[in-house]
């Protein structure tokens, strides 16, 4: 089976790999932060600021490594 892989299908599925795990992230956050605005605490709203800061870095670092896996750095 080795011989049927297109090259380059690595790299797209590290993106999207990435890109997933960023997504589903900032749904956390987002339910996160609908949690924290309901029982009016702050803890749950900072943790979903933060969650979604990662969660965006993530897609970003995903995005990144993808695009130099692409031209073969």
């Amino acid at each position: 089976m080795t011989g049927t892989q297109a090259p380059g299908l690595q790299a797209e599925r590290t993106r999207l790999a990435w890109q997933r795990t960023g997504l589903s992230m900032g749904v956390c956050a987002l339910l996160m932060l609908r949690h924290g605005l309901h029982s009016e605490s702050w803890l749950p709203l900072g943790q979903a600021v933060f969650l979604g800061m990662a969660a965006a870095l993530l897609v970003c670092v995903g995005t990144a490594r993808g695009l130099m896996l692409d031209h073969g750095r």
